[in-house]
């Protein structure tokens, strides 16, 4: 099979993976694609097939009109099919194209040909996705992290600023585009099929019942049918750090569905326990933290929003910063996450540390047990002090007799002997205590 390199544009023969030029990984080339070889809307000239994915596939073509090669994607016959998601692709494609920012793939032109394709010219970048980076590297380093995570920001302020939301935010549409001076920046794909500001009464739900976007990086609001918005995107960015710096996401799951379940339902472990030797400094962790809220009211609201606090920390991290001693949330929190000690190393014997700061919840849970092992044993102490004494007295009256002792009390009906529950409840309330 025939493989193509998207660096150098160069085609392959036989069994190679890597580029022996420039070491890219190589890619499929289909030169049978029932597209190869045609004209598309009587202005593209296509040449080869350069990936699929599940909106369509994606192609390397030269446009007429300018000179100049374009990456074109053709969406999938049975999406194009669908008249309503056709009409709606226009119109967002229309917008996207109005976006500018250098961090966004530039949509070049769109269309729809006769016979009903539907087609997007975006410009053609070398280099590879995230996503191949983070395969290669696994947590990556924190200001590899920051600066990509910061172009990322910049193209969605932009986006979020004319009322379009990505929501397929992720490693494989951020693009690490080689410069031809050397280095790399950041492009943001496909905004040509985001969706645009949904209309009132509008769901996240589209077609039959179908949640747009990708398990690993969805929101709980839209995993739960509710209308997204421009915070669902900082939800997805914030999960996409937490994958950078640690190497895995933060819910995984043998299905997608576990996996949907577990953004409503659970809590990730801290950044520090899954790699405590990346050393997070605490504002970053704070605000990995903060976007992935289940309550999008706690989240940065927008990119503009998530720009401004991300540099924010960045300075703070610079001024050198030092670990907070103190915290007070009743709940996880972004405070709660920045505490977290991020290794669980001992301290040298020789030289006395403070001990590390923890959570709030964890120090609450530990209090709790402490304090019910302290009331039992006192109880316990109790009883033995009565019994001792009890049998202290019938020892006495039974062996030295005590004149005008009056007869014993009857002893209580069995049903009223028992020990009301106190402040601490059952045994049940106690361990869900000690889950807090």
């Amino acid at each position: 099979m025939r493989k193509l390199c998207p660096r150098c544009d160069r085609e392959f023969e036989g069994e190679v993976d890597r580029c022996p030029d420039d070491g890219g990984d190589l890619v499929p080339l289909r030169q049978n694609d029932e597209l190869v070889g045609r004209t598309i809307d009587g202005r593209f000239d296509v040449r080869k097939l350069l990936g699929r994915g599940g909106m369509g596939a994606v192609y390397l073509a030269h446009q007429r009109s300018v000179d100049r090669l374009v990456a074109l994607k053709v969406l999938r016959r049975d999406l194009r099919d669908d008249a309503s998601l056709a009409r709606r692709f226009i119109l967002e494609a229309r917008a996207a194209c109005r976006l500018e920012n250098p961090h966004t793939v530039l949509i070049h032109d769109f269309g729809k040909t006769e016979d009903g394709m539907l087609y997007l010219a975006m410009e053609f970048l070398r280099g590879g996705s995230l996503r191949d980076r983070m395969r290669k590297v696994g947590p990556m380093p924190v200001e590899d992290v920051l600066r990509i995570t910061e172009e990322v920001a910049e193209s969605l302020a932009e986006a979020h600023g004319h009322g379009i939301f990505h929501r397929d935010v992720k490693p494989e549409n951020v693009f690490l585009s080689e410069r031809r001076g050397g280095g790399e920046t950041v492009k943001v794909m496909d905004y040509g099929l985001a969706r645009a500001r949904p209309t009132p009464g509008e769901s996240a739900i589209t077609g039959a019942g179908v949640v747009m976007g990708t398990p690993a990086y969805m929101s709980p609001e839209v995993v739960t049918g509710q209308v997204a918005d421009a915070r669902a995107d900082v939800y997805a960015l914030g999960i996409m750090m937490y994958e950078m710096l640690t190497g895995i996401p933060p819910y995984q799951g043998a299905t997608p569905m576990q996996v949907l379940l577990q953004h409503v339902q659970a809590e990730p472990q801290f950044i520090g326990a899954v790699a405590p030797a990346a050393r997070v400094p605490p504002s970053i962790r704070a605000l990995v933290w903060q976007c992935i809220a289940k309550d999008r009211a706690a989240r940065p609201q927008d990119g503009a929003g998530f720009l401004a606090a991300l540099r924010d920390a960045r300075r703070r991290t610079d001024e050198g910063e030092p670990e907070p001693v103190a915290v007070a949330p009743a709940a996880i929190s972004a405070a709660a996450h920045a505490a977290a000690p991020e290794s669980p190393a001992p301290p040298p014997t020789d030289t006395p540390r403070t001990p590390p700061t923890e959570p709030y919840f964890a120090q609450r849970g530990r209090r709790s047990s402490a304090t019910a092992r302290l009331i039992l044993a006192g109880l316990a102490a109790l009883v033995v002090a009565i019994a001792a004494a009890a049998a202290a007295l019938l020892w006495s009256d039974s062996e030295e007799g005590i004149p005008g002792t009056p007869p014993p009390m009857p002893a209580p009906p069995a049903a009223a002997v028992g020990v009301t529950p106190g402040p601490m409840g059952t045994g049940a309330d106690a361990r869900g205590d000690d889950r807090m």
